[in-house]
């Protein structure tokens, strides 16, 4: 009896390992599957300095803003001439005189019309440039978009791994810089960013 016992024991333990490999090979099988049946994802990257570095329109734009720069600084310029060369001319006039008093008048109005123009240029300029940064990343953005449906990819990541943190910066900074990486490491083989600069200059320069 004990030994008819003991055999149905063990016969038992080997029908459930029996049927533990089958289901865990089952599962496997259908894990495989599974794995084989998603789709794969394609991914690339691209440099925002590379990428704004190359592109000819950037190029074009700035000549144009520093055009800019230059001619408000002359107007600038010539403001301070006529300002200093009027306060010459002043100095040499009697105190409280009625010829003083008027060019005294006249030269305050200079000097508060040269500091306007300066901030004004100043602010105006500032302003220019930042709307300039801002419509070449959207165009950049916009052109990534349109290379990874044209080629396939299902995602472009902005890749800094090629970027160095600078020395110099203080403890606090230099942790932020660390902490703020996104991408440690990047084969060339997935970065896309030459072809959408490429694409951008051919598009600018028709």
């Amino acid at each position: 009896m004990h030994e008819q016992r003991k055999w149905t024991w063990t016969a038992l333990v080997a029908i459930g390992v029996a049927l533990g490999a089958l289901f865990h090979q089952g599962g496997s099988s259908a894990d495989a599957n599974a794995v084989a049946m998603a789709p794969a994802t394609s991914v690339a990257t691209i440099s925002l300095r590379r990428a704004m570095e190359g592109i000819t329109e950037r190029l074009v734009r700035e000549e144009e803003l520093k055009a800019d720069i230059t001619e408000r600084e002359l107007a600038v310029q010539a403001l301070g001439e006529e300002l200093k060369q009027l306060t010459a001319v002043m100095d040499t006039l009697a105190n409280g005189s009625k010829e003083r008093n008027e060019m005294l008048e006249q030269a305050i109005r200079k000097q508060v019309l040269l500091e306007v123009e300066t901030k004004l240029a100043n602010q105006l300029l500032g302003q220019r440039r930042t709307e300039l940064q801002l419509g070449l990343f959207k165009k950049i953005k916009k052109a990534t978009e349109a290379y990874a449906v044209a080629e396939g990819y299902d995602i472009v990541f902005v890749t800094d791994h090629e970027e160095a943190i600078p020395r110099g910066l203080g403890p606090n900074e230099t942790n932020g810089a660390i902490l703020s990486t996104r991408v440690m490491y990047a084969s060339g083989a997935v970065d896309v960013t030459d072809a959408v600069v490429q694409r951008m200059n051919n598009e600018f320069n028709r």
